[in-house]
């Protein structure tokens, strides 16, 4: 919705938030509202697994480069 405000200000001006959504919803319908979640979530999804892979790499590096000490 708010990607929308940006992107056609002249279409969405004066609308809230919520008055974007409603208009979203009444003339395109709600499906509508669900068009970027597959790149969104495929994008949070390797994100997630190479900051979680690098952290799981990393741990024994760098307990072992500061001499096995842990807070």
């Amino acid at each position: 919705v708010k990607t929308r405000q940006q992107t056609n200000p002249e279409r969405y001006t004066g609308l809230s938030l919520s008055g974007v959504f409603r208009k979203i919803t009444q003339e395109e319908g709600p499906a509508m509202l669900l068009k970027g979640i597959g790149p969104t979530a495929l994008g949070y999804l390797f994100e997630g697994a190479l900051k979680f892979g690098f952290y799981e790499f990393m741990k024994p590096i760098v307990f072992a480069a500061t001499g096995g000490q842990s807070k």
